[in-house]
């Protein structure tokens, strides 16, 4: 029983602590994917357009209207054809005093009609394929904005891992600095140290400590980023560490077959759209014939009486100002959606050149950083022991460590430079790899 009762126990401290759980770049996706706003907001837009698609779609279907009155009226006409209508028409009706004074009456009317279009202009079809051009629009405007949540994570979580790392080392050289000034404080003289050393070794642990403050105000504030698109309760969550570059190529790596951008074919597709929408205007000079059939009932104070009428129309409309230029506006239209997609391409072109420029020159330093940190960390041990031996003073010490924090720090710049430029290549270009 005190087993049991032990392990509950520990169960409920942790919980308490919240252990930080270890959560993969998926596991985010997963996450920010179904909470995004964004995302949801375009889902809609494209559940509207694909409505409008399947109204379009049975344009063909026949239209059925109800319509209904009731009146009560001394005027000539409407009192003699009201008692037409209900089949109760008799001599006395055409005396010309009841003709001419019939008094009041009343009279309810109402009629139902149905119409069946069989040529409608092209005007439908023309409608359909221009709304099912505008759906195919939306669903890549949709899968612009997958994109960009997604490309945005993996700027922040890679960044975030970039950070860590920087904290990390960061953290060893404070450990590292606080160290050898503590033996020194309490004057410890087998490695004797000139004052200007100790001055230089606490100035590197301020710069140090500094340096750590900002690393960690931007890590509290991708963390703060990730949890709220993510709609975690809490930031009592932890990142997987892995190297930049191959989390780069593995999660962000630019289309291969890809060459133009969502947008730009989002906008393509809007323009092909506006040859359909100038069809449908044309087609309001053609005529609209169909077929139709009501039935009347009419109730009155003399009795009920139903009638019936079927037959073809024809509509046609030969002038109106309504119609003037309708044709000339839509291709302006879809000229300015042409233009709109150049700009687009040319913006995206020059962009994706020099983002592919300065990428390569980012990776060739980045590697070359990576290299000489490794041989820096060398430097450092080897300076480390010779300090410890009395060959160099605490001051030449400091100045190596310096050196150092700034190869720490530019490794932190260029890398999260880099993520940036991925980033940017990847919204231009789609993700290679990656179902979205």
């Amino acid at each position: 029983m005190k087993f049991f009762i032990a392990v509950f126990t520990f169960i409920y401290f942790v919980n308490q602590l919240g252990i930080a759980n270890t959560l993969s770049f998926d596991d985010f996706w997963i996450k920010i994917k179904d909470a995004s706003p964004e995302i949801s907001l375009e889902d809609h837009n494209f559940n509207a357009a694909d409505l409008a698609v399947g109204r379009a779609q049975k344009h063909w279907l026949p239209s059925l209207t109800l319509s209904a009155s009731a009146y009560s009226s001394n005027d000539p006409g409407a009192n003699f054809f009201g008692n037409l209508s209900q089949r109760q028409i008799n001599t006395f009706d055409f005396n010309p005093s009841t003709l001419n004074t019939p008094g009041f009456n009343n009279f309810e009317v109402g009629t139902l009609g149905i119409v069946f279009p069989l040529y409608e202009g092209g005007s439908k079809q023309a409608e359909l394929n221009a709304l099912t051009k505008m759906r195919e629009s939306q669903l890549l405007i949709k899968s612009e904005m997958i994109l960009k949540e997604y490309t945005e994570l993996a700027i922040h979580y890679a960044q975030l891992m970039s950070l860590s790392k920087a904290k990390i080392r960061i953290s060893a050289l404070i450990d590292r600095v606080s160290d050898v000034l503590s033996h020194y404080s309490i004057g410890k003289q087998s490695n004797p140290i000139g004052y200007s050393g100790i001055l230089g070794l606490k100035s590197l642990k301020n710069r140090l400590q500094g340096e750590l403050l900002n690393i960690q105000s931007k890590e509290v504030a991708q963390r703060e980023v990730l949890t709220e698109k993510a709609k975690f309760e809490n930031n009592n969550w932890k990142i997987s560490s892995e190297d930049i570059l191959p989390f780069l190529d593995r999660k962000l790596s630019p289309s291969k077959n890809q060459k133009i951008s969502l947008r730009e074919s989002a906008l393509l597709v809007r323009s092909e759209s506006y040859n359909d929408l100038r069809d449908a205007e044309r087609s309001r000079y053609r005529p609209k014939i169909g077929l139709f059939a009501n039935e009347s009932m009419t109730n009155g104070d003399r009795s009920t009486a139903t009638s019936f009428a079927v037959g073809v129309y024809l509509n046609w409309s030969l002038f109106g100002p309504d119609n003037i230029n309708r044709v000339s506006e839509k291709e302006e239209l879809r000229r300015a959606e042409l233009a709109r997609l150049e700009m687009e391409r040319q913006t995206n072109s020059i962009e994706n050149k020099v983002l592919l420029e300065s990428e390569s020159s980012m990776k060739q330093g980045l590697i070359l950083l990576l290299e000489s940190e490794q041989l820096l960390s060398e430097q450092v041990k080897v300076a480390d022991k010779l300090f410890q031996s009395g060959s160099i003073s605490g001051l030449q010490f400091a100045e190596v460590l310096n050196r150092r924090v700034d190869l720490i720090l530019n490794l932190l710049a260029l890398e999260n430079n880099l993520i940036d430029t991925r980033g940017k290549r990847v919204r231009l270009t789609q993700v290679e790899g990656v179902s979205l």
